[in-house]
C-alpha cells in the first residue's frame, strides 16, 4: 500500500515539475533552454546589433520560418557570416535578377569573412559558371581559401582544377599534394576515398604525358602533404557543439 502511494506520489509531482517548466521556460528545438526573461534580454540585444545574438535566435527559432527568417536577416546586416550566407543561399534559390545579385554580395561577404563554407560555393559558382561568369584563377582562389580552413570537398576541387588544362610540374604536383591531404583526412573505405585515389591515378596519368618524373613528383607531395596536414585546422563549418551554452550565457 505504501509503495502504491509512494508511486502516486512520485507521478504527482512529475506532473507538477513538467508543468512548472513549461510555463517558466521557452525551449527552443536545438538543444538549450531559455526562461522568457532571458529570451527578451537575447532578443534586446539581438535588436540593438549583436550578430551573435541573432544567430542564437536563428537557431533557436529554427522551426518557425518567419521569426527564423527574421533574425537570420538581422544577423546578416549585422555582418553575422553564418547569416549571410545562409540568407545569399536562399536568395540565390529566388531566380530573380534582383535576389541572384543580393545573394551573391552576401555569399562574397561571408567568404571575405573567412567562411569557408561560403568560399567553396563561391569556388563552385566561377568554376561551373552558375550565377556568374565562369573564371577559373577565382574559382581556384576560393577553393584554396576554403581548403586552407580544412574542407575536405574544397581540398579535393582545388586539386581537380589544379588540373585542369595545365600539365606543368608545379601545378601537377601541388595538385597532388591537395588529394593527399584528403586522403588523409577521408578515412579508408569510404567512396570520397576511393574517389581521391582514382583522381590521384588521373594527376599521375597528366604527369607521364608531360614527361615528368613521376617518382619525385610523387615523394615531394606527399612529403608536403604530411606538413600542410598539420598546419590546417580541423573542419568544423557551421557546425558549433558548444552553441547552446553560449546562447545561453549570452541571455543572462
Amino acid at each position: 500500500m505504501k509503495a502504491n502511494y509512494l508511486k502516486y506520489k512520485i507521478y504527482i509531482i512529475s506532473i507538477i515539475i513538467v508543468l512548472f517548466l513549461s510555463i517558466s521556460c521557452s525551449v527552443d528545438h536545438s538543444g538549450y533552454q531559455l526562461t522568457k526573461d532571458e529570451l527578451q534580454k537575447l532578443e534586446s540585444k539581438a535588436e540593438h546589433g549583436d550578430a551573435e545574438a541573432c544567430w542564437c535566435l536563428y537557431i533557436y527559432y529554427e522551426e518557425d520560418k518567419e521569426k527564423s527568417i527574421y533574425w537570420l536577416r538581422k544577423g546578416a546586416k549585422y555582418g553575422e557570416r553564418r547569416s549571410q550566407y545562409l540568407l545569399g543561399s536562399l536568395l540565390l534559390q529566388e531566380q530573380s535578377e534582383k535576389e541572384i545579385i543580393e545573394g551573391l554580395e552576401l555569399l562574397k561577404k561571408a567568404a571575405e569573412q573567412g567562411d569557408d563554407t561560403a568560399q567553396e560555393r563561391l569556388g563552385e559558382y566561377y568554376k561551373d559558371g552558375k550565377y556568374i561568369s565562369a573564371n577559373l584563377k577565382k574559382s581556384e582562389y576560393w577553393y584554396r581559401k576554403s581548403a586552407n580552413q580544412g574542407s575536405l570537398t574544397a581540398m579535393v576541387k582545388l586539386s581537380d582544377i589544379l588540373t585542369a588544362n595545365r600539365e606543368d610540374r608545379v601545378s601537377l604536383k601541388e595538385a597532388y599534394k591537395w588529394a593527399a591531404i584528403a586522403l588523409l583526412r577521408a578515412g579508408t573505405g569510404t567512396s570520397l576515398n576511393r574517389e581521391i585515389k582514382q583522381h590521384q591515378v588521373d594527376i599521375v596519368e597528366k604527369a607521364k604525358k608531360a614527361n615528368l618524373n613521376i617518382i619525385t613528383l610523387k615523394q615531394e607531395a606527399e612529403e608536403q602533404a604530411k606538413i600542410e596536414n598539420k598546419r590546417i585546422p580541423k573542419y568544423v563549418g557551421h557546425y558549433d557543439p558548444s552553441l547552446g551554452l553560449k546562447c545561453i550565457e549570452k541571455a543572462k
